[in-house]
């Protein structure tokens, strides 16, 4: 089965009027890592192009990772097609204090037509480049024993991988974080699109799962709903 993996890594954000956490640089990258190891046929991950050049240098030439598999592409988040009206309705100076980027969290099915045969793969990913982290899985998963065994979490495998692809089926599959107390805004997403998977303890944070047939129409839903804010 082919599966493309979507990402994105942009790590200048925070201060900015567009939003984003600060100091993630090295947590992004080696979450990715650690996701790699479930070894699907590609990864496509969005980033600025101030960023491109220094994340090519790390994962490929410090970290060998194969060309092939992962690719960047450069996409300016000010040229989203929701970004006039993002920022008509935002407030701009609070969120240069947040640590959240509504441009990317609106991108995630719209750059879908930046890539090259999308739909020649059976499965289309949305999964967080920050999804491998400690705050998330417990120490036992952990990795290694340096400060990145933080972000190397042992449970990213292809058998992983193998599961999600069997669960999607032709449904849209949710991975999401528990939807109590604190994560109460996860109950934001309709329910009749969620299925929580809860293995060991352990609660996911954003995967998103679209079935190949499933994700033109429901990016069509989404535009018209955008567009009627």
């Amino acid at each position: 089965m082919k599966t493309i993996l979507i990402t994105a890594i942009y790590a200048n954000l925070h201060g900015t009027d567009l939003g984003g956490r600060v100091s993630r640089h090295y947590w992004y990258r080696w979450s990715l890592i650690s996701i790699l190891k479930v070894n699907p046929t590609k990864v496509i991950c969005f980033t600025s192009e101030e960023e491109l050049e220094d994340l090519e240098q790390w994962f490929f030439e410090v970290q060998g990772v194969d060309r092939n598999q992962l690719e960047f592409k450069v996409f300016n988040l000010r040229e989203s097609k929701f970004y006039n009206k993002i920022q008509r309705i935002k407030d701009v100076e609070y969120v240069k204090t947040w640590d959240r980027c509504v441009e990317i969290q609106y991108n995630k099915f719209f750059w879908y037509d930046l890539i090259d045969n999308v739909y020649d793969y059976d499965r289309i990913y949305w999964v967080d480049a920050g999804l491998s982290h400690g705050g998330l899985f417990p120490e036992e998963f952990r990795m290694g024993d340096k400060w990145e065994k933080d972000f190397l979490i042992n449970l990213f495998t292809p058998e992983l991988l193998d599961k999600w692809n069997k669960d999607t089926a032709d449904k849209i599959l949710v991975l999401a974080k528990n939807n109590k107390g604190r994560y109460f805004w996860a109950n934001t997403i309709p329910e009749k699109y969620i299925i929580i998977m809860i293995e060991l303890n352990i609660l996911s944070e954003v995967c998103l799962v679209v079935p190949r047939k499933t994700t033109s129409g429901l990016r069509e839903t989404l535009k018209d709903s955008y567009g009627s804010c």
